[in-house]
C-alpha cells in the first residue's frame, strides 16, 4: 500500500479513534459543581505555594553581586513581590 492509499483511506473511513472527551465538570444549567469548587481552590492553594517558593529561591540572591545598581533593585523589587504574591492571594479568597 502507498503513503497516498493510507492517507486517502484514512480520511475516507467512517470509523473513529477512540470516544469522545467527557466533559462532566460542569452541570446542565451551567452551575459550577462540587468538584469544581474543590479543585479551583486547590489550584488556587497550589498556585500560592509556588509563587511563595519562587520568590523565596530569588530572595535567595539578595546580597549578590549584579552589573549595575538598577538591576540589583529590579531583582529585589520581583524577588519580594514574588514572595508576597502567593500569602496576598490567600488573604484574599474570602473576598471574592
Amino acid at each position: 500500500m502507498t503513503f497516498r492509499q493510507v492517507l486517502s483511506a484514512n480520511i475516507n473511513s467512517k470509523r473513529r479513534n477512540g470516544s469522545p472527551v467527557k466533559n462532566d465538570t460542569v452541570g446542565a444549567d451551567g452551575n459550577n459543581n462540587d468538584y469544581n469548587d474543590k479543585h479551583e481552590i486547590l489550584g488556587t492553594l497550589a498556585m500560592a505555594f509556588g509563587a511563595t517558593l519562587f520568590g523565596g529561591i530569588h530572595i535567595g540572591a539578595w546580597n549578590f553581586e549584579f552589573p549595575s545598581q538598577i538591576e540589583l533593585i529590579f531583582w529585589r523589587c520581583a524577588s519580594a513581590f514574588s514572595a508576597a504574591f502567593g500569602p496576598a492571594i490567600l488573604l484574599l479568597i474570602p473576598y471574592f
